[in-house]
């Protein structure tokens, strides 16, 4: 029988004729009319919905988004919604965008969400983060920016469990929704972790996380709506009755929205503020097309890429799946994955179905050989193609260290400080932070000056590299990208001379009592690696002095004293005969007189405001100065004083080397010699100059298996009211 209106009137007269009463009746007439009304009937109201019912459940022959989405969200595919074009635009207080103009006005920030568009308002793109334009800017900021217009929404929640919230717009950026718990000023208490929309495998019920907040977002069958979804109480956070929810998403025009033609946004469309509260006058343009908008993906797109991916029975069929199969893996905390393509290196040929992997746990370490095997063998073997071979990569983590020299107000310099380190923390520790993203200076410094109590900033960040051994040669360091390793001179990224220093941290043993804070054991002059004093007593001048300048200790019949301790020893006397004529130069030659065979050694440059009195010994110390009546006498009793004692080591450093055209360094501190491995971090920091406009301070990575981290106890502060 063939299922239609023929092939039913033709079946339901066979069938009729089988009964003996209608053998002989003639098929025309109003017996035609009826059968055929029957016949139609039934093929309309009864076949066509089975044959539509049975071709939408099924992959294959589906027509329907209504059909398609789930379909393919059951065999773990998540369709993607329309994506915003993306691109950039170039301000300046300068109108013609002079590539020579500097910015002499006050620091302007460009948050996140600033909104520009074209003279008549119908174009719009937004600012995807914050940006700021310093004073003394050389050229044109260049902003990033996404067609689209930003939009918020705030839900109070109910406290239900799976609590949902709904966005009806089918216009809803597939990438730019951002979910935060915030207070009654909507200033915000959580980001809110987001999984699902394009997420393989990524559903809110794996998430076992009772600390932070999670939302799964799901767009609706037909894209005219994304809904977000909360934690139920159990295995993750459920919202509490009266919580604010603020939504912050952007309405896109996908591939509509692309902005082909130059200098076609030139308005900025808010106010724009210094940091003095003045409005600034900035002027914009896009000096390239804005593109790569697209639709919602297609019936036949998402058909085959569903099928594809769960025929082939490997889950690890695209990056994403990799990264999210890998971390879903309980020893993982984070991963990256990348091919030859990745690095277009041709002499690679040979290992193209390499897919090469680095991970790190949830402690932020790298995974031992073992897990790395286990994982490979075990885990991956069924997700994974047999042809496809899993090459594990070092881990390289490289810490910035920060030197934070700040303008405060208000509020104790040492919570400040804490604050900072908690919002560096944020941003560049290696749990939080991504695989090969390089920390730049514009974004550091804004981070700092977001600080309510910074009034202002300038920060410097340096490379930093631990686990050294007190004798380390010939190593080059990890960010060096030399000539010999990239011809491109743009990807080159160089020491900077004369910034490199050697940093010691030990831990308490018996012989070596000294703690906690790091201090500089050696640094490079002039391409000598030269060591660093630690251990030593300023004796404060009150302002900068120089050697022919009088001490003021004037009655040539008056022996002024002071005795000096080393590491808890007897008292070091000192004796000073005053005169009139005597300079400071000759009073630190006295001094040294009587302290010399303490192995002590008391120095004043020229136009300094103090005198350093150190160890000559090595290995650790310290040293005190109490003063009888030397420096309380001295320029007639007026500004010296006596500083806090710096306790701390005595190095020496040989078979040093410093090789500029290839970033090998060698070193030997052999004071380390008596100290076991495990007792002591030894670290080098160092700047770096690249190929990329010579920028000296920002950290840059060179390759997918970087990733950068902090340590709190090297950064340092110098902050004033």
């Amino acid at each position: 029988m063939v299922y239609s209106y023929d092939g039913i009137k033709t079946e339901l007269e066979n069938r009729l004729a089988l009964l003996s009463n209608w053998q002989k009746t003639l098929w025309g007439g109003i017996y035609d009319v009826l059968l055929s009304s029957v016949s139609y009937a039934i093929d309309k109201r009864c076949l066509y919905p089975a044959e539509v019912y049975f071709r939408e459940s099924n992959i294959m022959t589906a027509t329907k988004y209504e059909s398609m989405i789930p379909l393919a969200d059951g065999l773990s595919y998540s369709a993607y919604r329309q994506k915003g074009a993306v691109g950039t635009i170039q301000l300046s207080a300068d109108s013609t965008f002079s590539s020579s103009y500097v910015y002499a006005g006050s620091t302007v920030a460009i948050e996140q969400w600033a909104q520009f568009t074209d003279q008549t308002g119908a174009i719009a793109v937004y600012c995807t983060e914050r940006t700021v334009y310093y004073a003394v800017t050389s050229g044109n900021l260049d902003i990033p920016v996404k067609e689209g217009i930003p939009k918020e929404f705030l839900y109070i929640a109910s406290g239900a469990v799976n609590e949902v919230v709904s966005l009806f717009s089918n216009s809803v950026d597939n990438d730019e929704i951002y979910v935060y718990r915030v207070d009654a000023n909507n200033q915000i208490l959580d980001t809110i972790i987001r999984v699902g929309i394009d997420v393989t495998e990524r559903k809110l019920f794996y998430i076992n996380d009772l600390v932070d907040y999670y939302c799964q977002i799901d767009n609706a069958y037909d894209f005219e709506k994304v809904t977000i979804i909360f934690g139920n109480g159990v295995s993750n956070n459920k919202l509490t009755a009266g919580d604010r929810i603020l939504i912050k998403y952007a309405d896109t025009k996908g591939d509509l929205g692309n902005i082909l033609n130059t200098t076609t946004i030139t308005k900025i469309k808010n106010t724009l503020y210094d940091v003095n509260g003045d409005a600034a006058t900035l002027y914009v343009t896009n000096q390239a097309a804005i593109t790569n908008g697209s639709a919602y993906e297609t019936i036949e797109s998402i058909r085959y890429n569903a099928i594809n991916l769960f025929q082939t029975g490997y889950r690890c069929g695209g990056y994403t799946d990799w990264i999210e199969v890998l971390q879903a893996h309980p020893s993982i905390h984070k991963a990256i994955i990348w091919s030859t393509d990745d690095v277009a290196d041709d002499t690679l040929t040979t290992a193209q179905n390499k897919i090469y992997v680095t991970a790190i746990t949830n402690t932020g370490v790298a995974l031992s050989t073992i897990e790395q095997a286990d994982i490979t063998v075990n885990y991956l073997k069924d997700k994974k193609s047999p042809c496809e071979l899993v090459a594990w990569q070092t881990l390289n983590t490289i810490y910035a260290a920060f030197r934070i020299d700040a303008t405060v107000q208000t509020l104790s310099i040492p919570v400040i400080s804490t604050q900072i380190n908690e919002t560096l923390d944020d941003l560049y520790s290696i749990l939080n932070t991504d695989f090969k993203v390089d920390i730049y200076e514009s974004n550091f410094t804004s981070a700092i000056d977001n600080n309510e109590y910074v009034l202002h900033n300038v920060t410097e960040i340096y490379n930093m590299e631990k686990g050294f051994a007190a004798n380390s040669q010939n190593y080059t360091l990890a960010t060096s990208v030399v000539s010999a390793d990239q011809p491109d001179p743009l990807k080159q990224i160089y020491l900077l001379p004369n910034s490199l220093e050697i940093w010691l941290r030990i831990n308490a043993v018996p012989s070596y009592p000294i703690t906690a804070a790091p201090v500089m054991v050696a640094y490079d002059l002039g391409g000598t690696i030269t060591a660093h004093n630690n251990t030593y007593v300023d004796i404060l001048l009150g302002s900068p002095k120089l050697n022919s300048d009088a001490t003021g200790l004037a009655n040539n019949a008056t022996i002024y004293t002071a005795h000096m301790h080393v590491s808890g020893g007897g008292a070091i006397p000192i004796a000073i005969t005053g005169s009139a004529s005597q300079t400071i130069a000759a009073m630190v030659t006295q001094i040294n007189v009587d302290i010399v065979a303490s192995n002590l050694i008391a120095v004043f440059d020229d136009g300094d405001d103090y005198i350093r009195i150190s160890v000559t010994t090595l290995g650790a110390s310290t040293v005190v100065f109490t003063d009888v009546d030397i420096v309380s006498t001295l320029f007639g009793g007026a500004t010296a004083t006596v500083d806090t004692p710096v306790p701390g080591f005595k190095y020496t450093i040989i078979n040093e080397d410093i090789v500029y055209a290839t970033n090998k360094i060698s070193f030997n501190v052999t004071d380390l010699a008596m100290v076991a491995p495990t007792n002591f971090e030894l670290v080098v920091q160092y700047k770096t100059k690249d190929g990329n406009g010579g920028q000296t301070n920002d950290l840059r990575l060179p390759a997918f298996n970087y990733i950068t981290s902090t340590d709190s106890n090297y950064n340092t502060f110098d902050m004033t009211y």
